[in-house]
C-alpha cells in the first residue's frame, strides 16, 4: 500500500521529476525511469513475504528464495545488457520481476493455502486506489510542461498532494483496514 503510490507516481512524473531534480541534461533518462518505476509494483508478494517466513518458522526458505533470484536475476542482467544495453538492463529487470512475483505467489499459496483470487481480492484495493491515483496524477501532469524551477517544484509537489489524496481517498472508500482503522482512531481523537 506505501510502495504502489510512489511507483506509479513516478513512473508518470518521471519526466518532470528529472528535471527538478537532476536538471535539464539528465531528461534523456526520463523513459527509462517511466519503465524502471512501475516494476516496483511487481514485488507487491514479496514485501510481505519475510514478514511470512519468519512468523511461519520458514527463514531458510526467504534466504534461499534471494539466492535463486540473485543467481537467475544477475547472469539474465550480464547477458542482456551486453546485448542491448540500458534496454536489457531494463529487460532483465521486468523478466525477473515477473517471474519473482509468481515463485512468491506460489510460496504464499504453499505457506497459507491461499488461492490466486484470495491474494488478488486482498490487492484489490490498492491496485484500484493506484488506477485513481494514476488516473488523476495522468490528468495532472500535462500542466507541467514548461516550468522549472521553483514553479515547477510548486506545480509537482501540488499533482502530489492531488494524487496521494485521491490514493488515500480511494483506499477509504474501498474499506481498505488500515485506512479505515486509521480513520477511525483520529475520529475518536477529535471528538474528546
Amino acid at each position: 500500500a506505501l510502495t504502489l503510490p510512489f511507483a506509479v507516481g513516478l513512473g508518470l512524473l518521471a519526466d518532470p521529476v528529472v528535471r527538478l531534480v537532476l536538471g535539464p541534461q539528465w531528461v534523456v533518462a526520463a523513459p527509462w525511469l517511466q519503465w524502471l518505476a512501475p516494476l516496483v509494483v511487481l514485488a507487491l508478494f514479496q514485501t510481505p513475504f519475510a514478514a511470512l517466513a519468519m512468523a511461519t518458522g520458514r527463514n531458510a526458505l526467504f534466504w534461499r528464495i534471494n539466492l535463486a533470484e540473485l543467481a537467475v536475476k544477475l547472469p539474465a542482467m550480464v547477458l542482456l545488457i551486453a546485448s542491448y544495453g540500458v534496454a536489457g538492463a531494463l529487460m532483465a529487470r521486468a523478466v525477473t520481476s515477473v517471474v519473482t512475483m509468481l515463485v512468491y505467489g506460489w510460496l504464499i499459496h504453499r505457506l497459507l493455502g491461499l488461492g490466486a483470487g484470495a491474494m488478488m481480492r486482498a490487492l484489490g484495493p490498492v491496485l484500484g486506489a493506484g488506477a485513481v491515483m494514476g488516473a488523476v496524477v495522468a490528468g495532472l501532469a500535462p500542466h507541467l510542461a514548461g516550468l522549472g524551477g521553483l514553479r515547477l517544484a510548486l506545480a509537482l509537489g501540488g499533482v502530489s498532494l492531488a494524487g496521494a489524496a485521491s490514493y488515500g481517498g480511494a483506499l477509504w472508500l474501498a474499506g481498505f483496514a488500515p485506512m479505515r482503522t486509521a480513520g477511525e482512531w483520529a475520529v475518536a481523537r477529535l471528538s474528546c
